[in-house]
């Protein structure tokens, strides 16, 4: 039976190895043609599908090594290489626009009349069609499997219609209005096009080679599946996410109450990595367990573990108020789904306590107005000389509980 990740790389290949017939056949008639009008621009243009032509086979290589699985060597996958053609045929762009553009310059200096204009149209608008239709397939191959590769070569093809059309306008216009060095300036247009092209192939590319991380709605994914087992962990912490082509690597810690077993720290790492590899195609997720640094009353609890708490204090917080504190919370703790980032600082003869608040996301604003101005009373009347900041937050964690607000699986049992 052929998987997933199997069925995406003979996708893959099979559409790299069309690129690169349907760019062998425009390279030459576009040369022959050029050659028969001494015709610079419909020259640049068979240069350029030539650089298509290189392109595409170093993208049919990049993926089929791309597909290989990890191995002693490459115990990541084989997924950067698809990042390192990218570059290559940036690398080519570059090279034919120079040509094209040298090229140009010569003509400028040294022009001549151009024949076969007829013919010179006719192809430029076959290449545009051609190029255009495979494009499009590569376009929507390269999204669906996250190659590449292939987006790259894709980039070269629809750069090619532009300037495909570009060149086949300017033809139109020398022939209505026999001015021949329209053909030299519209090789250089031409150049240019292809160089941004380029330019936004390496800067792509070279995100994924240096281990960028990756866009914060993916992140923001991984977070909302660690958030939905929050009443398991203390806190979570280093995450880390990188791509490599196709491929993505994930890391976070765990912060876990001292006096859980093994066996319950195995089951909620391999519960978390699966959750978040089927959120998040062709992910290897690896979750590290770490110990609560302090024991406490509250260590196999839910969120707002003492010792985290503490831990986060900005300059400590005496254990009397820390005790004023929790018996606010704790009596208020049915309004809310949970508390964190607790920061205290002094300010002169005042102190400025800040505490966030997690509140169910269709909670109305007059129960929470009463939530905060009850809470702050009693914080304010207990910590004699001090101000209060509550700020509030929706709850990220989906559940059906929300709704009827007759209890909340983030919060737990009142």
């Amino acid at each position: 039976m052929v998987s997933a990740t199997q069925r995406k790389n003979l996708e893959k290949i099979k559409w790299a190895r069309i690129s690169i017939w349907s760019n062998t056949a425009l390279t030459v008639l576009k040369l022959v043609v050029g050659l028969a009008m001494f015709s610079v621009s419909v020259l640049s243009e068979a240069i350029h599908s030539g650089m298509d032509l290189l392109a595409a086979v170093i993208a049919n290589v990049a993926v089929m090594i791309s597909a290989r699985p990890p191995d002693k060597e490459h115990a990541y996958g084989h997924g950067k290489y698809e990042n390192l053609s990218a570059v290559a045929e940036a690398i080519l762009i570059f090279i034919a626009a120079a040509i094209i553009i040298i090229e140009s310059i010569r003509k400028i200096l040294d022009p001549a009349e151009i024949g076969y204009l007829n013919a010179g149209i006719a192809v430029m608008g076959i290449s545009a069609l051609v190029n255009i239709a495979v494009s499009r397939k590569l376009w929507k191959v390269a999204r669906a499997t996250e190659s590449a590769a292939l987006e790259a070569d894709a980039l070269h093809l629809s750069t090619d219609v532009w300037t495909s059309v570009g060149v086949m306008l300017g033809l139109v216009l020398i022939r209505f209005t026999g001015l021949q060095i329209l053909d030299p300036l519209i090789a250089i247009v031409v150049a240019l096009a292809i160089i941004h092209a380029g330019w936004e192939l390496v800067r792509r590319s070279a995100r994924d080679l240096a281990d960028t991380s990756l866009p914060e709605p993916e992140l923001e994914k991984i977070r909302l599946v660690v958030a939905r087992h929050r009443d398991r962990y203390v806190e979570f912490h280093g995450l880390r996410a990188r791509r490599a082509g196709a491929q993505r690597h994930i890391d976070l810690h765990l912060v876990l109450a001292r006096d859980t077993h093994v066996e319950d720290a195995h089951d909620l790492c391999d519960l978390v990595e699966k959750e978040i590899e089927k959120d998040i195609d062709g992910s290897e997720v690896m979750v590290h367990i770490e110990p609560c640094a302090r024991r406490c009353e509250l260590c196999a609890t839910r969120p707002g573990c003492k010792a985290a708490m503490e831990d986060s204090l900005s300059g400590g917080l005496a254990e009397g108020d820390w005790k004023v504190i929790s018996r606010a919370l704790e009596r208020h703790r049915g309004s809310f789904a949970g508390y964190g980032n607790l920061r205290m600082r002094r300010e002169g003869k005042l102190r400025r306590l800040k505490l966030e608040l997690e509140v169910a996301r269709h909670a109305s604003i007059d129960r929470l107005h009463e939530l905060t101005g009850r809470l702050t009373s009693e914080l304010q009347e207990g910590l004699d000389g001090t101000v209060v900041n509550l700020q509030l937050k929706p709850c990220k964690v989906p559940c059906s509980d929300c709704e009827r607000q007759e209890s909340c699986d983030a919060r737990g049992p009142d």
